[in-house]
């Protein structure tokens, strides 16, 4: 099985160097796992479980005493898992057990279907990214198309691999408010979450009068409104949190940028109505003409990717902002917004500590505020103002738009798909890892000659379960054998 780790182009003390870094970085990703879960009071997965021990007992092995020293502060939470898992296991009848292992073996596609999925996942090189757009519905009550045109212009860049938009959740259209759960399932084939904005309230937001308060509930104004926005507003939280934990960049645009700071327990505020009218034109056709500066801070990822300190003639029309509680300090949104770990009884997720402001309004004619902010470690999840996807090709600002915006918002956006891609490869890595070691344990339990006979046995697993298969998988096939994985 040809691969990242097994290239024969590579040293052995360079292939040892990768699989070092692969380790780590798969321990790190655990933890962060370990501690998300536990603060949500829930219980980990069997995977899971062997994933952790099997990582534990990497970092002894190699003698890694700072990643050990992360991984067993989580010995009696994993303990808890195991205890519950094995309970569970026990109370199962065997007619249940054999039951779930005949609807395994009945289901799955063809093999010349699972062939073509195996051997993009030998080596092959990415060719497609896909980008989630959050599924939403405009003012006129109809699917609003203007999402999934702005992210299929990233075709037009001249990227190395195609650009796919998804809408989520998987299979939405029309003009009826799907049913949004958030799933883990939802996001195991996307690589970028995109989150557009919309005419709706954020549920976090804040004015500073009473008619500045009452602005976001009077937007809306429709009966389908308001129930689109109760429908996008905690599944976009959400998804945001789950990308958070699975590493997975984001990119949130206008009153998308809202729930992002939302999803990282931030607060939005109303604009001042004098503000606001600046920000909003009577002529729909006349949006992308409202425009004013944004400066870009120096140190920013933001920054990285435009590679320019201003923005001049940014569009931008909208009429709340990322809050502060004083100048450069994000403020903090209700206590509801921010679970609290039981272990500490301190809110688990603080904006302050997890984001970072990276742009503001420029210029004398417009208030000073937020226009930018994004995650300080991890994969890139930005938070923007302005609509950059209107600059590029085929998008309604594309004629009216600078050469300096053009091309910063080219920038901006191949440096998401960028991102994109390393997530993807970054996944893919952890997949051959995964399968490599369920080959090799497959082969010592059934007590087989080599390796390719036991990719063979795995092969038909991973062919049952229409994909790569988890350590579950396997071990219902080997209920069969009475053996243990």
């Amino acid at each position: 099985m040809p691969g990242l780790l097994g290239d024969k182009k590579v040293s052995p003390k360079e292939r040892a160097q990768r699989a070092f870094c692969v380790m780590w970085n798969w321990g790190m990703e655990i933890s962060r796992t370990l501690k998300d879960r536990q603060e949500r009071g829930g219980l980990l997965t069997l995977n899971e479980i062997h994933w952790y021990n099997d990582v534990l007992k990497w970092a002894r092995e190699s003698n890694v005493p700072s990643l050990v020293h992360k991984l067993t502060q989580f010995d009696d939470f994993v303990s808890q898992s195991e205890e519950k898992y094995y309970q569970q296991m026990v109370e199962r009848s065997r007619e249940e057990r054999q039951k779930e292992l005949k609807q395994l073996a009945t289901r799955g596609p063809s093999v010349k279907s699972f062939k073509g999925k195996l051997k993009s996942f030998q080596g092959k090189a990415i060719d497609t990214i896909r980008v989630g757009v959050s599924f939403r519905i405009d003012q006129s009550g109809k699917a609003h198309t203007y999402d999934v045109d702005g992210v299929m212009a990233m075709n037009k860049l001249g990227l190395p691999f195609k650009i796919e938009a998804v809408a989520l959740p998987l299979g939405a259209s029309g003009s009826k408010t799907p049913v949004r759960e958030a799933s883990w399932d939802e996001l195991k084939t996307i690589d970028i979450l995109y989150i557009p904005g919309a005419p709706v309230a954020n549920d976090t937001q804040v004015g500073a009068t009473k008619e500045d308060s009452e602005v976001a509930l009077a937007r809306l104004k429709k009966p389908f409104e308001l129930t689109e926005h109760n429908s996008r507003s905690g599944y976009e939280v959400r998804l945001l949190q789950m990308a958070q934990t699975l590493g997975i960049p984001v990119l949130a645009i206008c009153a998308g940028s809202w729930r992002l700071l939302q999803a990282y327990g931030g607060r939005v505020r109303t604009l001042p109505k004098e503000e606001r009218d600046r920000h909003k034109s009577e002529n729909t056709a006349q949006t992308w003409n409202l425009k004013h500066d944004i400066q870009v801070e120096e140190d920013s990822l933001l920054h990285d990717m435009v590679q320019l300190f201003e923005l001049p003639d940014s569009n931008t029309t909208h009429w709340a902002v990322a809050d502060e509680s004083s100048p450069g300090t994000l403020a903090l949104g209700p206590l509801s917004n921010r679970p609290v770990n039981p272990h500490t009884d301190q809110p688990s997720r603080n904006p302050r500590e997890l984001l970072r402001i990276s742009a503001r309004t420029s210029g004398d004619e417009h208030e000073n505020t937020i226009e930018g902010f994004e995650s300080r470690s991890g994969a890139p999840h930005l938070g923007i103002q302005w609509h950059p996807e209107s600059n590029l090709p085929g998008m309604p600002g594309f004629e009216t738009a600078s050469v300096r915006q053009k091309k910063a918002s080219a920038r901006l956006f191949t440096g998401m798909a960028q991102a994109g891609y390393a997530s993807r490869a970054r996944r893919n890595v952890g997949d051959e890892l995964r399968a490599r070691f369920q080959i090799s344990r497959l082969r010592q339990v059934l007590g087989l000659h080599s390796d390719d006979e036991a990719r063979e046995e795995w092969e038909k697993i991973a062919e049952k379960v229409e994909g790569l298969p988890t350590d579950d998988d396997i071990r219902h096939y080997l209920i069969m054998f009475n053996l243990a994985f």
